[in-house]
């Protein structure tokens, strides 16, 4: 029987051979999106097209919740299932420049704490 740390030493080994075997897939860095989105509480069409005029929208920080900075309202067609707060559809857009030591490089986006029903562009590609 093998015991929990030579399990352990074969797992970080086998780890160590996975990664050296695809130095390409490395993570190389972060970068934090947080920063300078543009946001507008609106149902805007084509807000998803790369060179949509968005200069007009607010610019804010995420995290960002924009139902909640509304007063709560029991008439409001959501009720309680929406906590009396505002419902509807809101866009954040993001511009960025991507280094041209990265452009041939794949790259993640992970998104953390977004809302039900998000659709994500990037140029004016829907990523789902």
């Amino acid at each position: 029987m093998i015991s929990k740390s030579s399990c352990l030493l074969i797992l970080l080994t086998l780890m160590r051979l996975f990664t050296a075997a695809q130095p390409d897939q490395l993570q190389v860095g972060k970068h934090l999106f947080d920063d300078q989105w543009h946001f507008i509480s609106d149902d805007i069409p084509h807000a998803g097209n790369r060179g949509f005029a968005d200069d007009q929208w607010r610019v804010l920080d995420l995290p960002h919740d924009w139902s909640i900075e509304a007063v709560p309202e029991h008439s409001l067609p959501g009720g309680g299932a929406d906590g009396f707060f505002p419902a509807g559809v809101g866009w954040y857009r993001k511009h960025f420049m991507v280094p041209a030591s990265i452009k041939a490089k794949s790259a993640l986006i992970y998104f953390e704490g977004v809302y039900m029903n998000a659709e994500v562009f990037i140029n004016g590609h829907s990523l789902g």
